[in-house]
């Protein structure tokens, strides 16, 4: 975060120019309620409501915010995106199911927390994916280290962010001349 604020102090381009997720990691501290510290109040895009019940699927059932930022990312009814939704499931639910049943070896808590960090790793994968979309500034490190410690968070901000229209980012692709 002191590198971020350096080079927004400095003017830098590519991240005083860069587009911002839709909604913060930690808004809930402020109970969804962010505004400036000096200056009118903001409108919000979602509502305290729409806000506090994402992050609370998003700590039950992440699935639900996984599938429908792959359905965003990769298209509706795309392969890549429902079989992206599955291995999370998978990863999600075998790390819980895994922790409970180290009550009876505790050998099965170090299977379980493996699949943890599969499910962290591909939550990192498709936030990757979002920003880069999006045309968000940070990097793969910023990505993991959130996946892996707020969770919930990321995947409530990624399906808010996948609600967003996408930046234009085909370079292949001739503009189209509207005369």
């Amino acid at each position: 975060s002191t590198w971020r604020a350096l080079k927004i102090d400095a003017g830098d381009e590519d991240i005083c120019q860069a587009n911002q997720w839709s909604t913060g990691l930690l808004d809930a501290a402020d109970l969804f309620n962010v505004r400036p510290a000096v200056g009118k109040p903001i409108t919000h895009r979602y509502s305290f409501a729409e806000r506090a019940h994402s992050l609370a699927t998003a700590v039950v059932a992440p699935t639900i915010g996984v599938f429908k930022t792959c359905e965003s990312e990769f298209g509706a009814g795309a392969v890549i995106g429902n079989v992206q939704a599955f291995f999370h499931a998978s990863f999600f639910y075998l790390w819980f199911v895994l922790l409970c049943m180290s009550g009876m070896d505790d050998q099965w808590a170090y299977l379980g927390w493996t699949f943890f960090l599969f499910h962290v790793i591909q939550v990192t994968a498709l936030r990757a994916a979002t920003r880069e979309t999006h045309g968000i500034y940070g990097n793969l490190l910023e990505d993991f280290f959130v996946c892996l410690v707020l969770y919930p968070a990321a995947v409530s901000q990624l399906h808010f962010q996948s609600m967003e229209k996408k930046q234009n980012n085909d370079v292949f692709k001739k503009p189209v001349d509207s005369a």
